[in-house]
């Protein structure tokens, strides 16, 4: 994984050098040409294109830019007597650019717009640096045009002798050297003027190399536009796929579309993405779709239904349905409980490398549960999905370094994968972390920071966290002392069933008077609270609802393993209800 991230982030540097050395080459031209107009040529002062560096604000410039520069090469065209075909030179390939870099900006369209604009981007380009040279080519001299001369020699132009004559075409030069006579370049009696020369007309040429400028023009904007109409078409084909997309996908599903971060499954409007995936599935009837359809049903309230759809995508090999699958198995959701069948379908997702099915197959090897236990095993799954970011796997080898099964016990590098998961927002890991400062257990002891992860986790609903912020505001520690506070959150955990909480509301302090001799005696009561998981004033500094009993530390500080529970096919529910509330990580 981290290599392939690697690679990603090479590439990424790769392309953005790729754009952006061009793109400073660009600007440096658009200078240039700009700075070989005179002051009173320019409509715009040459240092203003750096700013086209500026993100954002470039998109709205480049416009002023192209305008600017296009007015200016007019003028100092004209005040040269150099002939041009635009009068306003490169606007109208500058603006068609300009405008492709706005749908270029639109998802979906961007994919046709941004080649598009690369094309725009060269012809332009090239155009500015052909302007560019043939002012090089033409000095102005006291006020009047001249061709600059190839070398030192004394020369006289044909645009000099003739001057009445004012050539479309590179003029050849008539070199009269000193110390030679010079040549006999009197014209034919039979031409009058020059208007009789026998030469293209030069309104003609102008008219034919207009015409074929206008042709290109109209090429271009026509691809353009066929092809915005086609990504169009497309976008409206893509609009009922894409609100099942946006309603029902997993944000752990690899194989959602790009561009769709997914919705957490307690997040999920039930109503909306079930109607939303039905439509999606008579338009398009793929897997992906057929498992965001079941996803939406388990959230709705409807295993049977979900069961259906997710076998239909399960037999189709997608990774999350297979997941989804063995965990209506485990639970008995619209199918009869099988710890076979929930195996089967866990190792097809998790050889898929699906982060889901990669955990919910560590806690079979758990709990020995359908196969041999194993915590080794489980804790090489565990690592292998939380490397991916799934926060649930993360929690879990949290809990293994904690108790020091299946991996070498390592407080810090519990923390670690604690507060990984708690960034998250995973509520068992935030209570977790809590329970680690609280004992200054891997990390240094701070009250402050336990009350700050309690308190995030405790808005979750989380009753041992809520149990461990009353113990907090009761004694003052790392929270202001307050009693109202303290009574506030062991209501909470109690109305959860906690018995602990239940007491301490029974003996809660109610004379603030005693909050100063509390504060005097915390230490020594918090570290009986982590000896035994609660005193008479006690929380759980450790001791989780997900199991049966407390892990002690060679400290004696408790600590939670939900992966060691009494009763697995319960700790599996537990699990389920706690992660998910309807389907064991499925949704998640």
């Amino acid at each position: 994984m981290d290599f392939l991230m690697s690679i990603i982030r090479i590439a990424a540097w790769a392309l953005f050098l790729a754009l952006f050395v061009p793109y400073c080459f660009f600007l440096l031209t658009l200078y240039r040409a700009l700075s070989k107009c005179s002051k009173s040529s320019r409509t715009m002062e040459p240092g203003l294109v750096w700013l086209m560096f500026v993100p954002l604000v470039n998109f709205i410039l480049q416009f002023f830019v192209v305008a600017g520069l296009a007015r200016s090469l007019g003028n100092e065209f004209r005040s040269r007597g150099i002939s041009s075909l635009e009068p306003e030179p490169g606007k109208s390939i500058g603006i068609a650019l300009g405008i492709c870099s706005l749908f270029a900006l639109v998802p979906i369209l961007n994919f046709v717009a941004f080649p598009v604009c690369v094309v725009l981007f060269f012809i332009y380009w090239s155009k500015i640096a052909g302007f560019s040279k043939g002012l090089d080519r033409v000095a102005v001299r006291g006020g009047a045009a001249h061709f600059k001369q190839p070398d030192s020699t004394a020369a006289i132009s044909a645009a000099t002798l003739v001057p009445s004559i004012d050539p479309p075409f590179p003029v050849s030069v008539v070199a009269l050297e000193v110390g030679r006579p010079a040549p006999d370049i009197s014209l034919p009696l039979s031409v009058a003027s020059s208007d009789q020369l026998s030469m293209p007309s030069a309104s003609a040429a102008s008219s034919r190399k207009r015409s074929g400028t206008r042709k290109a023009l109209l090429f271009v904007t026509a691809g353009f536009v066929a092809v915005t109409a086609l990504a169009v078409v497309y976008w409206v084909s893509q609009s009922k796929t894409r609100a099942c997309d946006t309603l029902a996908a997993s944000p752990y599903d690899q194989n959602r579309p790009w561009g769709i971060k997914g919705v957490p499954f307690a997040k999920l409007d039930a109503n909306r993405a079930v109607a939303a995936c039905q439509v999606a599935v008579e338009s398009k009837p793929i897997p992906r779709l057929y498992a965001e359809l079941g996803r939406a049903m388990t959230a709705a309230g409807n295993p049977d239904g979900a069961v259906t759809n997710l076998r239909i995508a399960a037999d189709r090999g997608y990774a999350l349905a297979q997941n989804d699958l063995g965990a209506a198995y485990a639970s008995g959701r619209g199918v009869t409980q099988s710890n076979d069948e929930a195996e089967k379908w866990f190792k097809l997702s998790a050889a898929q490398g699906n982060a889901v099915g990669q955990t919910n197959l560590g806690d079979l090897y758990s709990d020995g549960i359908g196969v041999a236990k194993s915590l080794e095993q489980a804790a090489t799954l565990y690592r292998s999905a939380a490397e991916k970011g799934f926060d649930g796997a993360e929690d879990r080898l949290g809990d293994l370094y904690v108790t020091g099964v299946g991996v070498p016990r390592s407080f810090p590098d519990a923390a670690k994968w604690y507060r990984l998961a708690a960034d998250k927002g995973n509520q068992w890991a935030e209570y977790s972390l809590g329970a680690l400062y609280q004992n200054g257990t891997g990390v240094p002891r701070s009250y402050a920071d336990a009350a700050k992860w309690y308190r995030l986790s405790a808005d979750q609903g989380n009753a041992d966290a809520q149990l461990n912020l009353g113990v907090l505001y009761e004694h003052g520690a790392g929270v202001p002392a307050s009693s109202a506070e303290a009574v506030k959150y062991y209501k909470l955990a109690a109305a959860q069933g906690s018995q602990q909480a239940a007491l301490n509301l029974k003996n809660v302090r109610q004379d603030s008077n005693n909050v100063a001799i509390a504060a005097a005696v915390i230490i020594g009561a918090l570290a009986l609270d982590a000896l035994l998981g609660g005193d008479s004033h006690g929380g759980s500094s450790g001791g989780s609802s997900r199991q049966a009993s407390c892990n002690y530390d060679d400290e004696g500080n408790c600590h939670h393993s939900y992966n060691e529970a009494e009763d697995a096919n319960k700790d599996i529910q537990q699990r389920s209800d706690d992660l998910n509330s309807g389907t064991m990580n499925s949704p998640e």
